[in-house]
């Protein structure tokens, strides 16, 4: 038995009864040639961030390959560069590490009452997507993917997120718009409201705009990310609220970034909740497209 596989069968981050699955699944992975140097010691020897941002993308590669979009992996650049119906896209995982949020929200008990914490889970995400620019555009000094030659500025990049550990499930994938929390951050959508006149008549309900939040040290962070220049190399989010099948396969939601340089096609991601938008006007109309 493998090192790897022995740690995966005996590891205390997840129910004794998922150890099989993820030790078959990074078997496979590492069997596809997508795990790099240093994929081993990563997971067994860096803790617990470091292991799910790996079994996310050992999870997505598979995903992918299942596609058959024939990932490649290399040891330096985004994760996986991929074949979509003749198309070169790039796609880069992450799975963001919860911050500010209470402990109870990320330990809930069954039978208890929560308020969901939208403000944590906003910025959560608009942290994770810039993370993922910024590996893309370069940050602080720092070139990244495009200045260093590996992306061409006209090659598809997509952002997969795996938003498990800010809460799992549609709590950390959809907002209180009932639309995803990438097309939130991206398009400055903001919670539905009910307008109620001076004779305490209700109007119809509506979606509002917000174009920014407040983060912890009362600083503006934009919330219509896709709307602005710095974000039009990303062509679109994927991202799904599991680290394990539910049952047999994992929910995922593709959102589309309508101002991007680089376009994905629609419908050529597999069996995905997908949302394209584009401008008409002065507007953006945002459309569901499948679920």
């Amino acid at each position: 038995m493998s090192q790897i596989r022995e740690f995966l069968l005996s590891c205390d981050y997840y129910r004794s009864d998922l150890g099989p699955y993820y030790a078959d699944l990074v078997e496979r992975f590492v069997s596809l040639g997508l795990a790099d140097i240093h994929y081993d010691k990563s997971v067994i020897e860096r803790g617990e961030d470091s292991f799910w941002e790996r079994i996310w993308e050992a999870i997505l590669g598979c995903h992918l390959a299942d596609l058959g979009f024939a990932p490649k992996s290399a040891d330096e650049g985004p994760d996986f560069l991929c074949n979509v119906a003749g198309q070169r896209v790039w796609v880069e995982a992450i799975c963001p590490k919860p911050k500010g949020f209470p402990e109870t929200w990320l330990n809930r008990e069954k039978g208890v009452v929560y308020s969901t914490p939208g403000e944590a889970l906003t910025l959560n995400w608009t942290a994770a997507l810039k993370a993922k620019r910024d590996k893309l555009e370069g940050a602080d000094g720092k070139d990244g993917y495009v200045a260093k030659g590996i992306v061409s500025p006209d090659d598809i990049y997509v952002i997969a997120v795996n938003s498990s550990r800010l809460g799992g499930g549609m709590l950390s994938e959809f907002g209180f718009s009932q639309f995803p929390y990438s097309a939130e951050v991206g398009l400055g959508i903001g919670p539905i409201a009910i307008p109620i006149s001076r004779d305490g008549e209700f109007g119809e309900a509506k979606h509002t705009t917000r174009f920014s939040i407040k983060n912890s040290n009362s600083a503006d962070v934009d919330t219509a990310i896709f709307l602005g220049d710095a974000y039009t190399g990303v062509s679109a989010v994927l991202s799904t609220g599991h680290l394990c099948p539910q049952p047999d396969t994992f929910p995922f939601v593709l959102v589309h970034n309508p101002m991007a340089r680089a376009p994905l096609s629609t419908g050529g991601m597999g069996d995905v909740d997908e949302f394209a938008s584009w401008r008409e006007g002065d507007e953006i109309v945002l459309e569901r497209l499948s679920s």
